[in-house]
């Protein structure tokens, strides 16, 4: 499973306007649209009036229409199918195993909150079990977490996550719930350190497809996006878009004619307006991470949809690229590359003067190409660069778990997964662009 999922959208200036056209990218949101009303339910509220004595009600939380219900502290039994394993209305299990059921299509099985990931019986190919080991990177939207025993509660707790947000080097995880401490079925924030979640969070169920997403503009400006190789394409947007990037999180941004940007983290909802008029660069990243650059060649960024935007830079930039784990890379007017982790960190000079190219990818994985084509690969700011092709290149992409692709002057494409490993031929020559994204996906164009 692949560690992060990022837009590998190419870079500004060398590749942005043929990755206009073919426009990758990954990790993470739930590829769903709202999931269907339970068919079990007498009541499309919260199964209302199914039991004498029970006033169900929504709670307020909710994802890709899958609500969390109350009263909390109650157990009445229902099934979701004939024969199916009985869920409680309205406990934390419920929740979590009505939305594998309706947005995933995974049948109830039996589980205390604690054990959710751990009986989750398969298949892998819809749902990966996760360790809370800080070596698996983070959840996604629609991921199913278990949380372990703690004092008097035996059972453990479970709940899905909404949102994974970084600000001020501050990473956490949001999340909906039933029969938690909270009235509106909000979770308390998870608070991340050293890519770990807290909370006593064990483990969760991460769905792969959230991995895979990939996003294309067509010559009359119309976005269509997927997630899985040769499944259906969605119309996004109508005509008369002009950039596209695809982040973590199912993250999609859009920049339209007049340089306003536009986002949304689920194929076939609505899109947020999140710029006025006037951008002319954007990138988006792991962890709902996105970067714009304005007509001055200012640099902003925030962590969430409809979130206020803080700058990052004066005037003067002409590249952005936006990575995971918050890693955000910038190159002058003079070529020098600078990075950092963090809105609002200070950012960290990383090469001379003369870069052409860069590419932010997973696991703090930077890309850039020098004037004369040479292409330079390190893991973590300050470290030493790799030289990692002779001259000529012509194109650079970086994706999750290490991925670099490169395009040389010929059009042939080349790839590997490791720094200073050799690299595999991937196609014949012809090619005009390239986008790597999380879980071993590449584009070309």
């Amino acid at each position: 499973m692949m560690k992060y999922v990022f837009l590998r959208y190419v870079q500004n200036g060398l590749v942005v306007i043929a990755l206009a056209t073919i426009l990758l990218s990954v990790h993470t949101n739930i590829a769903h649209a709202t999931a269907p009303t339970p068919s079990w339910w007498v009541n499309p509220v919260c199964d209302a009036g199914h039991f004498s004595g029970l006033n169900s009600y929504k709670l307020g939380g909710s994802l890709n229409g899958v609500d969390a219900c109350g009263p909390t502290n109650n157990y009445y039994g229902v099934n979701f199918f004939p024969g199916a394993v009985e869920e409680g209305e309205w406990q934390c299990t419920e929740l979590s195993t009505r939305y594998m059921y309706l947005v995933y299509g995974i049948n109830p099985y039996v589980a205390n909150g604690k054990d959710v990931v751990n009986n989750y019986p398969g298949p892998s190919s819809v749902l990966v079990k996760t360790t809370n080991d800080g070596q698996h990177g983070l959840p996604t939207p629609g991921d199913i977490l278990s949380m372990g025993a703690v004092g008097d509660n035996i059972w453990g707790h479970t709940s899905i996550v909404t949102t994974v947000n970084t600000v001020g080097g501050i990473t956490t995880v949001a999340t909906i719930e039933q029969n938690g401490p909270n009235a509106n079925g909000i979770g308390n924030p998870i608070t991340v350190t050293n890519n770990a979640l807290g909370s006593n969070v064990s483990g969760w169920l991460h769905n792969p497809n959230n991995d895979s997403l990939q996003m294309i503009k067509d010559n009359i400006g119309q976005v269509w996006a997927h997630t899985g190789i040769s499944s259906s394409w969605n119309l996004e947007t109508p005509s008369g878009e002009t950039a596209i990037s695809a982040g973590g999180s199912g993250l999609q941004m859009i920049k339209d004619s007049i340089g306003q940007v536009w986002a949304h983290n689920d194929m076939s909802t609505a899109w947020t307006q999140e710029t006025p008029s006037g951008e002319t660069a954007i990138s988006a990243g792991g962890n709902g991470l996105q970067m714009v650059m304005d007509g001055a060649g200012q640099v902003w960024a925030h962590s969430s949809i409809s979130n206020s935007w803080t700058q990052e830079t004066p005037p003067g930039i002409t590249a952005i690229s936006a990575g995971g784990d918050g890693l955000q890379m910038i190159k002058d007017s003079i070529g020098q590359v600078w990075a950092h982790n963090s809105i609002s960190n200070s950012w960290t000079l990383e090469t001379p003067p003369g870069i052409t190219a860069i590419s932010a990818g997973g696991n703090g994985l930077q890309m850039i190409m020098d004037s004369v084509g040479q292409v330079w690969a390190h893991n973590s700011i300050s470290n030493s660069w790799t030289l990692e092709t002779p001259p000529w290149e012509a194109a650079i992409s970086a994706g999750g778990n290490g991925l670099q692709m490169i395009m040389d002057g010929a059009g042939q494409v080349w790839a590997h997964n490791t720094i200073s490993s050799s690299w595999t031929l991937e196609t014949p020559s012809g090619e005009t662009a390239i986008s790597a994204g999380g879980n071993g996906l590449q584009m070309i164009m």
